[in-house]
């Protein structure tokens, strides 16, 4: 979510023409391959498409964890968790998290009830968290996925 204000300051940014576009699927495939290669020389290790790590102290666990279907009881500011086909998340922001738990308020940000696709879109996202996507194997046991199979390709394609 962007910060209050600025979406209405990038549209009016781009009506004036002051707002390049976004970049393109390729572009970004290349700013990707750029980040990978140059975190890869400095000896940095891949956790997941988004997550390099310097040592062995960082291992994204939650974020690995938190995609198998485990009851993860959210614990400090921005944790979030799900228990019995709740979802929830603890304020992110510092300052209104302390004022909460300094008043006796639970710190929610929000509590809801999952949605019934949870289940595979943790599924999904634990796939793309190991640098994989196994479309054909989704595909069996969500017949609609099977659709994506082009998608799977063009990221080939693309190098991805």
């Amino acid at each position: 979510m962007l910060p209050s204000g600025t979406e209405a300051g990038m549209i009016k940014l781009k009506k004036r023409g002051n707002l390049s576009p976004a970049a393109t699927t390729k572009e970004q495939t290349a700013m990707f391959a750029f980040g990978k290669k140059y975190l890869d020389a400095l000896g940095y290790k891949r956790l997941s498409f988004c997550h390099w790590a310097r040592n062995n102290r960082e291992r994204s666990l939650y974020n690995t964890m938190a995609r198998t279907g485990i009851q993860l009881f959210p614990f400090g500011c921005g944790a979030g968790g799900h228990v019995d086909g709740l979802s929830t998340m603890l304020h992110r922001a510092l300052p209104m998290y302390e004022r909460m738990v300094s008043a006796g308020q639970k710190p929610l940000m929000f509590l809801q009830q999952e949605s019934p696709y949870a289940r595979i879109a943790d599924r999904i996202q634990a796939q793309m968290n190991q640098c994989r996507l196994d479309i054909a194997g989704l595909g069996q046991e969500y017949p609609k996925l099977a659709a994506l199979a082009w998608l799977g390709r063009l990221w080939e394609d693309y190098g991805l």
